[in-house]
């Protein structure tokens, strides 16, 4: 099921990537991601079990949905810019992925501590 998600949400961030200003494609995947974090890190509070996994799950797919416009954080930061040296590529690369890194590490020590509970 996530792997349906994110082949259709990959084509729906093409479709808003040739539509729509670059600005859409960069910033809405991160109202996705905070609401299935929201969703994820709130499920516990749900009275059933039930109400929980199904909590989860619709925060799983928020992940999915937002995590599939990788590829356009990836066209975009770097497809635009044909004149620059590769020197200037990696190091931007590198900042990326080592911010990436560092974000998804705290969040796993977040689900980790709330896990234990």
């Amino acid at each position: 099921m996530i792997a349906s998600i994110y082949l259709a949400t990959s084509i729906v961030w093409w479709l808003l990537f040739r539509r729509f200003s670059s600005i859409l494609c960069l910033s809405l995947p991160w109202f996705f991601y905070g609401l299935a974090f929201l969703l994820i890190g709130t499920a516990h509070y749900a009275s059933t079990a039930s109400g929980t996994g199904w909590i989860q799950n619709v925060g799983t797919a928020m992940y999915a949905v937002a995590s599939s416009s990788g590829s356009i954080f990836f066209a975009l930061n770097f497809g635009d810019e044909g004149g620059a040296q590769v020197k200037s590529w990696v190091f931007r690369a590198c900042v990326i992925q080592g911010t990436q890194q560092i974000y998804i590490a705290a969040l796993w020590y977040w689900g980790s501590i709330l896990s234990r509970r």
